[in-house]
C-alpha cells in the first residue's frame, strides 16, 4: 500500500503537467463533452515514445499543418478515440485533468503521410487557437475518417 501511495504521488503531478503539454487542457476550454459517448471507441494498443505508433497529441507550433511535430505527451493506449456524425471523441482512461471531450468536424483536420506505411502516425489536427495536433496510429484513422467523410457530405 505505501508503493502504491508513493506511485500516485508521482504521477498524479505528471498526469496533471500532461494535461497542459498535450494542449488537452486548452481544448477542455472549448470542447468538454456534455454527455456521455455511446459510439464505437478504439485505443492504441501500444505504449510508445513520442515518435512511435501510439497515441501522441501536442500543442501545434508549426508554420503550417505538418510541418513540425508537435512536443506534447504520449498516450499510448491511455486515450480512447471515437467519431460520429457530430465529432471527433476523446476521452483518458484517467479523467483526472483529463475531462472527455467531442471536437466538432468544422475543427478537424485531417493529414495523411505521403509514405502511407501500416505504422505511420497520421495527423489530426484540431481546435482553433492553439491547435492541438493528434498522432495516431494508422488504423485508428482510418476508422475515424469514413465519419469525418459523411458529416462533411451533408
Amino acid at each position: 500500500s505505501v508503493g502504491l501511495l508513493m506511485g500516485a504521488a508521482i504521477a498524479s503531478p505528471l498526469w496533471y503537467l500532461s494535461s497542459f503539454w498535450s494542449g488537452w487542457s486548452a481544448l477542455a476550454r472549448d470542447y468538454r463533452a456534455t454527455a456521455p459517448w455511446k459510439g464505437p471507441r478504439w485505443r492504441s494498443s501500444t505504449s510508445s515514445l513520442a515518435g512511435g505508433p501510439g497515441f501522441h497529441m501536442g500543442i501545434h507550433s508549426g508554420t503550417g499543418l505538418g510541418q513540425t511535430r508537435p512536443t506534447g505527451a504520449s498516450y499510448g493506449g491511455f486515450v480512447a478515440v471515437g467519431a460520429d456524425e457530430t465529432g471527433l471523441h476523446l476521452s483518458a482512461v484517467v479523467r483526472l485533468w483529463h475531462p472527455t471531450l467531442l471536437i466538432p468536424w468544422d475543427h478537424v483536420q485531417m493529414e495523411v503521410p505521403a509514405n502511407n506505411r501500416n505504422m505511420s502516425p497520421h495527423q489530426i489536427y484540431v481546435g482553433r487557437d492553439p491547435v492541438v495536433c493528434l498522432s495516431m496510429p494508422e488504423r485508428i484513422a482510418n476508422r475515424i475518417a469514413p465519419a469525418m467523410l459523411r458529416s462533411r457530405a451533408v
